[in-house]
């Protein structure tokens, strides 16, 4: 028996709220008989971590799980897989949420910012240590140094080490700043910088959209390695900074300062605008970042408006109150290797500095907002030939425009409305559809849906000689006496 993967239809009871848990509907494209056990994992970490429930079989195709509930602002990812009563193991439909928040919260947006010139090899160009001490510390924003990439494209260097779905901006020169979002950024640009070494080599910055009413503004920059040099790039950043953004604004500037020390006129300069009170380190203390730790070359700065928002950087379930310098060799007094991060990674070949992360937080605004209430149909058993017609309703207590849909939609009519919908599945299954069906629908409103998953067997016609036995047997009660309905 060939082993088959799930069909296109898992779905989520709900939106959750903070703390709501969430039944997965998962809909095998084989009978019952052919399947030992389906089971859903969820994480809320990028899979870093994974928890998997055995589903329950609820009827035909249909089967259930519980994912316990998780608080506000947390992306929870599920996937579904089902063995075959053949041993084989088949991968299925992958789907996500957002929890949202009930009346009354804030949403606590949390925005990790690192420092990164994290190149290697002989082309100052991104290799595979950096791209994995990116995937391992999931940096929101990085502030990136010698933005190049000899294996592909700029867009395939995002989309490998960060995601498809993060923003980038791109500054000009050979060895150019730039800024990564998971973010929208709203405006970007660069400075002139007066670097001799590298006069090609641009100051880059970037608006980014952060969820809620505050964005954040991110200056990436990479300062001469002349120290003559750095006190005036110092003066013409803290220029740029104060034309550019008000003084009251979210902004962090962050890179490759070359700092011999942190008293050095050009940091004198910067912290004019920017605070460097809180001084990151590693799990051992130390907080330079040069790749022989003994300077620290590397910052990232805020302006007292984000550094008020300023809260611990985790790192598998570490807390580091000023932000973390990451060093993948420091194994005292433990190791840290978020996944895929090998020990190696950060003294691979010629790569000179190591990673920084801050982390923010930003509340957004409020929400009363809730979920559509989709009532869940019965499961159905239909004779084929005989026509099959039940409603399906949905509501929204908030009385937004409600869109029903069902995954068999030609069988489906439902028009949208505010506040309340009852749409209309109708069929007529012939010869060819006996045995079990299963269909979802969907109730959207304002961006958050409810769903449920429904089982309709369609059972044979009655042959005649069933029929003519079903008759016979009912005479035959009739004449010992036994007057039972048949």
């Amino acid at each position: 028996m060939a082993c088959h993967a799930l069909a296109a239809s898992m779905a989520f009871s709900v939106t959750p709220t903070n703390g709501q848990a969430v039944t997965v509907y998962a809909v095998a494209d084989m009978p019952a008989h052919a399947v030992a056990s389906v089971m859903v994992a969820h994480t809320t970490d990028g899979w870093a971590s994974v928890s998997t429930v055995t589903a329950a079989h609820s009827t035909g195709l249909v089967y259930t799980a519980a994912v316990p509930g998780y608080g506000a602002g947390t992306v929870v990812a599920c996937a579904a897989s089902y063995l075959g009563t053949n041993g084989l193991l088949s991968p299925g439909l992958t789907g996500s949420y957002t929890v949202f928040s009930v009346s009354g919260e804030s949403i606590i947006t949390t925005c990790r910012v690192m420092a990164a010139n994290l190149t290697s090899g002989n082309y100052s160009s991104y290799e595979g240590p950096g791209i994995r001490i990116f995937q391992g510390l999931k940096p929101d924003v990085v502030a990136i140094q010698e933005f190049n990439y000899q294996s592909g494209t700029i867009r395939q260097l995002v989309d490998t080490a960060f995601g498809a779905s993060y923003f980038y901006c791109r500054g000009s020169g050979s060895k150019p700043n730039g800024v990564v979002s998971r973010w929208p950024i709203l405006a970007s640009g660069e400075w002139n910088a007066r670097d001799a070494y590298y006069p090609d080599r641009e100051y880059s910055w970037a608006t980014v959209d952060i969820p809620g009413p505050v964005d954040m503004h991110v200056v990436s920059v990479h300062l001469s390695t002349d120290s003559s040099e750095r006190p005036g790039e110092a003066r013409d950043l803290t220029n740029h900074v104060r034309s550019a953004f008000a003084p009251t604004e979210c902004i962090v500037l962050a890179g490759d300062l070359n700092a011999a020390n942190r008293t050095e006129a050009a940091l004198t300069t910067l912290k004019t605008i920017f605070s460097d009170s809180c001084q990151p380190a590693d799990q051992a203390a130390n907080d330079n970042t040069s790749a022989n730790r003994s300077k620290p070359l590397d910052y990232v700065l805020a302006s007292s408006a984000l550094e008020a928002r300023q809260v611990p950087a985790t790192v598998l379930g570490h807390a580091f109150a000023d932000g973390l310098v990451y060093d993948s060799r420091v194994s005292s007094p433990y190791s840290m290797l978020p996944p895929p991060v090998q020990s190696g990674d950060s003294g691979a070949a010629s790569m000179q500095h190591m990673g920084v992360v801050k982390d923010f937080a930003f509340p957004s605004s409020t929400v009363s907002d809730r979920s559509p209430v989709l009532t869940p149909p019965a499961n159905r058993e239909v004779v084929e030939g005989m026509a099959l017609s039940f409603a399906v309703i949905a509501a929204d207590a908030d009385g937004d425009m409600i869109t029903l849909a069902c995954s068999d939609a030609a069988r489906f009519l439902a028009p949208g409305a505010k506040g309340a919908v009852t749409g209309l599945y109708a069929w007529t299954p012939g010869p060819g559809d006996v045995g079990d069906h299963a269909v979802v629908f969907t109730a959207t409103a304002n961006g958050k849906q409810s769903a449920c998953a429904v089982n309709i067997t369609v059972l044979p016609e009655p042959s005649v000689l069933c029929l003519a036995a079903a008759v016979a047997a009912c005479a035959c009660r009739h004449r010992k006496g036994d007057h039972r309905s048949a």
